[in-house]
């Protein structure tokens, strides 16, 4: 929801109560809301069994849905805003609140400050708010009765649900049958389906082992997320001996957009039977809904019942697991990357291990088909308890998964951290902020990237800013940045073998990541590994491409590779890629100290001179370049003015200055 709680105009009240009632010196309006607005709100987000579009029967249509206070939604109260009414009170217009209700401590009971507009002995319109009890008799009935005695109905027209006379809940709490797809992840059992699959099962039968539907095999729950809906299931029953060798492999890497995928499934099974379906299509985006980086958009048409089943990429390696629909979009679905996966992996109590070669690649699509087929499983949940949300694909629900309203609010304090950061340059506001989004969703790569970041270059803690990047590439193991700045901190903290396998996990994700060759150029420097260095540093140099460096410029690369060069003993060599440094930055004082100190090893002890005064008017505490002038004053015999610059480069921290003033300077 974008519109905003605003401020009404204030209507002056009179002091006339009536039945008790208190006054309400203020009125509000939520601007631009429309009935479009409110479904909007309700088919994107996990909604209470009280939110919907309501009928009144005092002739009222209202939204009821969370309020919002400050930007955030409200899990215990929610506002009433009128859609239309066909009453004879001119007072009340669309958009204006009619009231809030509030949770009690007992289910399906609300308290409501239920807002009533007349005439008083003045003949101006006074606003009364009458407090009262609500009751939700059904899934579609919410009842209360005013202080006058009427009581008020109201009927849910939307969403559409199933009503119950004994349930105060928006989803009954009766005996249902529902069908989901899982498919197999080793040969002794173990399948991967959905969370909300199997989410309040009290027994879960596989189908279809080996393309044999007529025996049922009993599994049971190993280990599931709720966060990310993806589920473990291991069959356990005396019958099953093996669900053979599996014949595909998972997906290492991200999949591009445009690229073909097919999903295999069994959805919609009371219409369209037991045999498994073949769907096709794109990877739409990289993105998901509200571009959830943990999933796919797929162009592949998924139904009710798909959930939980594979996603191929041509070769035959699994790509994704397939969770939802767009319910308002064509051919719009969504996949779970499997390297989300891979986290309940290391949560099985034994190891899995995943063939390395794939039989599907290489093969065409229905014989591709033909040997996944038996690896494809129907799964069918009895006597499930449903929860009451819009999870979706399983065959009970139809409906596709939303965010919740915590994912909601997590995503305002998100931006809000941003324009903490960006406006007001406030980085610990910005860390309080983005550590709210991570408690209210916890499954946010992103979140913890940004909080990561926070700690790394403002907070400068680095240690958290490790574990924050450890959290994101968890969630997101393609998620290059986070692998180059926890190489960062650790470089920071002097773990540099660490740096350097992140350094080098950063260029495996992108091979143009410049600035982690630069880093991992610098790492390998301090461990000695000049020729190493100089190797990463050649490909900044020699690179064609269109990407910049963030953090550093082309000039410190060329000043970098000639030090290595004057270490490694090479100093002729180094001088023309200082030299290149110079014409591309004469600034930095570091470059000139360089050159000044090739001059040195070189015997160049005037030019020497010349450039370390260069580097010490641009930094006039750079130890090293007093270091090398003072010994090239001593070469050419000017020892009083070389103990001089001895002495400053002592004072700023070169011991091997007193080494020379010891043997110089009498």
């Amino acid at each position: 929801m974008k519109s905003k709680l605003i401020l009404f105009a204030a209507i002056l009240i009179k002091c006339t109560a009536t039945f008790g009632q208190k006054k309400v010196a203020n009125y509000y309006s939520v601007k631009n809301y429309s009935e479009e607005v409110a479904k909007g709100y309700f088919d994107r987000f996990d909604i209470d069994a009280i939110e919907g579009i309501w009928q009144s029967s005092d002739g009222f249509k209202y939204a009821i849905e969370k309020d919002v206070d400050i930007g955030m939604r409200s899990d215990e109260k929610y506002r009433i805003i009128i859609l239309s009414h066909n009453t004879d009170n001119p007072f009340w217009k669309e958009n204006y609140i009619k009231g809030f209700i509030e949770k009690t401590a007992v289910k399906g009971v609300f308290n409501i400050d239920y807002y009533t507009a007349g005439q008083n002995y003045t003949g101006n319109t006074e606003i009364e708010v009458q407090t009262c009890l609500g009751m939700l008799e059904t899934s579609a009935l919410f009842t209360f009765t005013k202080q006058t005695g009427d009581k008020i109905l109201l009927i849910k027209l939307y969403p559409k649900t199933e009503t119950n006379d004994n349930d105060n809940t928006y989803n009954s709490d009766d005996a249902r049958k529902a069908t989901g797809t899982g498919f197999a992840l080793s040969s002794n059992g173990y399948i991967i389906t959905n969370h909300h699959v199997i989410d309040k099962a009290n027994s879960i039968e596989v189908r279809g082992i080996n393309g044999d539907f007529s025996k049922k095999y009993t599994a049971e729950v190993v280990v599931s997320d709720d966060k990310i809906d993806l589920a473990i299931i291991k069959i356990k029953d005396p019958l099953f001996s093996s669900l053979g060798s599996i014949p595909y492999t998972l997906r290492q890497s991200t999949a591009d957009v445009g690229e073909n995928v097919f999903v295999l499934g069994y959805p919609l099974t009371t219409t369209m039977g037991e045999e498994i379906k073949l769907t096709n299509g794109i990877i739409s985006s990289k993105t998901g809904f509200q571009g959830d980086v943990s999933t796919y958009q797929i162009s592949a048409p998924v139904q009710t019942g798909n959930s939980g089943g594979p996603m191929f990429d041509k070769s035959g390696n699994i790509a994704g697991i397939v969770s939802a629909k767009h319910l308002m979009a064509e051919n719009a679905g969504y996949a779970i990357k499997i390297n989300y996966a891979k986290n309940l992996f290391d949560l099985l109590p034994t190891t899995i291990n995943f063939p390395t070669i794939n039989l599907l690649n290489g093969k065409t699509l229905s014989e591709q088909v033909k040997i996944a087929s038996n690896y494809v499983y129907l799964i069918v949940i009895n006597d499930k308890v449903s929860s009451g949300s819009y999870n979706s694909g399983s065959q009970n629900s139809g409906e596709q998964k939303k965010p919740s309203v915590s994912k909601q609010n997590a995503s305002i304090y998100f931006t809000q951290a941003l324009d903490k950061l960006k406006n007001e340059k406030d980085a610990d506001a910005a860390l309080e902020l983005i550590s709210k989004s991570v408690e209210l969703n916890p499954n946010d790569a992103n979140a913890y990237g940004f909080r990561g970041w926070l700690y790394l270059f403002r907070i400068r803690n680095y240690q958290s800013a490790i574990e924050d990047f450890t959290k994101a590439i968890q969630l997101d193991y393609n998620d290059a940045k986070s692998f180059y700045y926890r190489g960062f901190a650790e470089e920071i903290l002097k773990q540099n073998s660490e740096a350097i396998k992140d350094y080098s996990a950063t260029i495996s994700k992108d091979e143009e990541y410049l600035d982690a060759y630069f880093r991992r150029g610098l790492v390998k420097s301090s461990l000695n590994d000049r020729r190493g260095a100089i190797e990463d540093y050649d490909f900044i140099i020699n690179y064609k491409g269109s990407k910049k460096m963030e953090l550093f410029d082309l000039a410190t690369v060329y000043n970098n590779k000639a030090y290595c060069l004057v270490e490694l003993g090479e100093s002729e060599k180094a001088l023309p890629f200082v030299n290149k440094a110079l014409d591309l930055n004469d600034k930095p004082a570091y470059i000139w100290d360089t050159r000044g100190e090739i001059y040195y090893r070189i015997g160049e002890y005037e030019k020497c001179i010349k450039d370390m005064s260069k580097a010490i008017e641009l930094d006039k505490e750079s130890e090293n370049s007093f270091y090398y002038r003072g010994l090239s004053k001593i070469k050419l015999g000017k020892n009083s003015e070389a103990c001089s610059d001895l002495s400053k480069a002592g004072q700023f921290g070169k011991e091997e200055a007193y080494e020379a003033i010891k043997i110089n300077c009498k």
